[in-house]
């Protein structure tokens, strides 16, 4: 990254936040310590280095675990799941460090995305399944007894699964359950059912080996609806399937066979009262619900929780299998000699002018795409260590981290694949594996569900800015799609001004942006209400225009990222042409 850009990040969204989290958690060992010898060196200074040299010291310990465990392929998912059982058992990642330490958290994830890589990204998935949807949902809905459970699991290293989705009620669904637990004030129980076919849980990962898991259920109260809940239940008693429980396979996949994926069914299945994750909630022995606490978050917000942490975890794991295919494909290339007219001269593959570009524009992509995962895994975790809420800005830019990373991962990965000839036909290249971005696309929410959004949250804002013209010329001849982008520019303006940018800055940061965003939404709009006048519903008007939609949503997702880490322009540098590598035979 040029240092204007970096000049520049510091400046963007959250920079303070940003620059009190890479103090606290990124310092280096060396010059931690030097500073600490010093006879100037404060106790702060001194806290950072042991901190510092703690995590060096964790970070050592880690990687070796990973790498002997990782070594060689599971040979089946019961094997894979005894080795994430033993890697929860040793305490290396405590399932508390998701809400103490979370950039703990999403180094370990990254650290264990570049150790397997090789052998494919079930065991990565299987690790995010386990920490951040089963025992983050725990940690974000539990009451005191389920924390004491939670302990208990990491001591025997217990294994859980996260019930949400069904066959009806998939990553495309806005998370709709039909699976019930309706309260029986008599029994004190809930029943948990599912009433059809549809309903069964389907594609959970770690169901076929978990003893435990977090089952999302429309919770039914005196016959009423309170909307989904989560339920902590005993999925296997002594190793098979507990009471009211039959579980399947969702069968073979084309990458990833060492986790496994289950669809599950309750067939009238007791539940105590203590399953109930109670710590916003609680169902009374009189039948009656009531919240607990000041904020009316429905669960599934609170859920939200988790698949904002899941989905940046997503967006490095997409990132960083790009960045090692990318790395290993190199190494190949370079060595691989092609022949060249010219007598003697023979170039290596990396020489190619197409593979050259590609590696080049991989370069720049790389560079400002790590600049931001790491802007916005510092935010969040600064939300995340002081218990508080991201906000709207923030939560945009979790999204437009998940969509864009992954993206960018397939597009170039199936680039290089077109450039490499029959060497992405080979096992062991890391190509077998590239239907894990496919996972990635629809995990932790569904990157088109995510862009639609997108969408509908900025053609809101235009709506808002259509109002304020009242849909005429307002004076000095201005069309209502040019007051629309001057609301949105005035309100980019503001808030650069509130991050202490001067006026020129501001201006040579949004002007474009501002425009290009009120296009695509006065191009949404007008089409919309084109169809509004031939009676279409909004659903179908929706579906006619869907293009427009995504469309939208790519030029906003574009502009959190510039207003993040800078323009694309920024990071050209950081991208040397690959030399044109010529050796004599």
């Amino acid at each position: 990254m040029s240092g204007g850009a970096a000049g520049q990040a510091m400046h963007r969204h959250d920079a303070v936040t940003l620059n009190a989290s890479i103090q606290s958690t990124s310092q280096s060992p060396s010059t931690s310590t030097s500073t600490s010898a010093s006879s100037s060196a404060s106790p702060g200074t001194n806290t950072n280095a042991a901190a510092a040299a703690a995590r060096e010291e964790w970070r050592a310990a880690y990687t070796a675990e990973l790498s002997g465990m990782l070594a060689t392929p599971a040979a089946s998912f019961h094997e894979s799941a005894a080795r994430l059982s033993h890697l929860v058992r040793s305490g290396l990642l405590r399932f508390t460090d998701l809400r103490d330490a979370p950039d703990k958290f999403f180094e370990a994830h990254r650290l264990l995305v570049e150790q397997g890589f090789e052998q494919g990204p079930g065991f990565s998935i299987r690790f995010t399944v386990q920490f951040n949807l089963f025992a983050g949902t725990v940690l974000e809905l539990g009451g005191a007894s389920h924390l004491a459970q939670l302990e208990e699991m990491q001591r025997e290293g217990t294994l859980g699964c996260f019930a949400l989705t069904e066959r009806l009620a998939g990553v495309n669904s806005g998370l709709v359950v039909q699976t019930t637990a309706e309260w029986h004030p008599r029994r004190g129980q809930f029943l948990l059912s599912t009433p059809h076919d549809g309903a069964c849980k389907n594609w959970i990962s770690q169901g076929l080996t978990a003893t435990k898991a977090v089952v999302m259920a429309d919770l039914l109260v005196g016959g009423t609806s309170k909307g989904p809940h989560a339920f902590l239940i005993d999925l296997r008693v002594n190793g098979q399937p507990a009471p009211g429980v039959v579980l399947g396979d969702m069968g073979e996949k084309t990458t990833g066979n060492d986790l496994d994926n289950a669809w599950i069914r309750f067939d009238d299945k007791w539940l105590d009262r203590s399953t109930l994750l109670d710590r916003y909630c609680d169902v009374a022995a009189d039948d009656t619900y009531r919240p607990i606490g000041g904020e009316r978050l429905s669960n599934m917000e609170l859920i939200g929780q988790r698949l904002f942490t899941g989905r940046v975890a997503v967006a490095q794991g997409a990132h960083e299998f790009r960045r090692r295919l990318f790395r290993k494909t190199r190494a190949y290339t370079d060595a691989k000699a092609c022949w060249a007219p010219g007598g003697d001269m023979t170039h290596m593959l990396s020489a190619i002018p197409q593979l050259r570009a590609l590696y080049t524009a991989a370069a720049a992509q790389d560079a400002r795409m790590s600049a931001y995962l790491g802007a916005v895994e510092a935010a969040l975790c600064d939300v995340l260590r002081r218990g508080a809420r991201p906000g709207a800005p923030l939560v945009e830019a979790v999204a437009a981290a998940k969509v864009t990373a992954v993206d960018q991962a397939i597009d170039l990965c199936h680039r290089l694949r077109q450039e490499v000839g029959s060497y992405a036909l080979m096992s062991g290249t890391g190509f077998e594996h590239t239907d894990f971005l496919q996972c990635c696309k629809f995990a932790e929410g569904d990157s088109r569900i995510l862009m639609m959004k997108v969408a509908r949250d900025r053609l809101r804002q235009f709506a808002k800015a259509k109002r304020y013209t009242k849909g005429t010329l307002p004076a000095g001849g201005v069309s209502p799609r040019e007051a629309a982008a001057a609301a949105a520019l005035a309100g980019a303006l503001a808030e650069s001004a509130a991050h202490e940018m001067s006026p020129v800055e501001a201006w040579e940061e949004h002007w474009e942006k501002a425009a290009a965003e009120a296009a695509a939404a006065a191009a949404l709009a007008g089409a919309l209400a084109e169809s509004a006048a031939h009676e279409m519903s909004p659903v179908e008007a929706w579906e006619e225009h869907w293009e427009k939609a995504y469309a939208l949503a790519g030029v906003v997702i574009e502009g959190i990222i510039t207003k993040w880490v800078g323009p694309a322009s920024a990071f050209a540098s950081a991208s040397a042409a690959a030399p044109a590598v010529v050796s004599k035979l």
